[in-house]
């Protein structure tokens, strides 16, 4: 398979064909660097942009983590308080019928 700067640019060219190649050549390199420039800034926005949201993933993660744990215990605190209030009403039911 043959690519285009083959083609486009031949290794040996006619005499008369070389400046012509030449500045052809130059101004393909300097677009080519231009694009690879323009590639490699994306590239690392890209990069900066993942990493952020990696950051964010992670913080989630651990307020989930938290909020899960929290709830959690808040469901443990709110049995121990129906527990508490079932006895209490208990005892009320029993002392309203020592009075009677």
């Amino acid at each position: 398979m043959t690519n285009s700067s083959a083609t486009r640019f031949p290794a040996s060219p006619p005499d008369e064909e070389l400046r012509s190649h030449y500045d052809a050549m130059r101004s393909a390199l300097i677009s080519v660097n231009i694009s690879r420039g323009v590639f490699r800034s994306q590239s690392e926005k890209r990069g900066v942009v993942i990493a952020e949201l990696q950051r964010e993933l992670q913080e989630l993660e651990a307020d989930l983590g938290n909020e899960a744990r929290a709830k959690a215990r808040l469901h443990a605190m709110n049995s121990r308080l129906v527990q508490v209030i079932r006895e209490l009403e208990a005892t009320g039911d029993a002392i309203a019928e020592a009075c009677n």
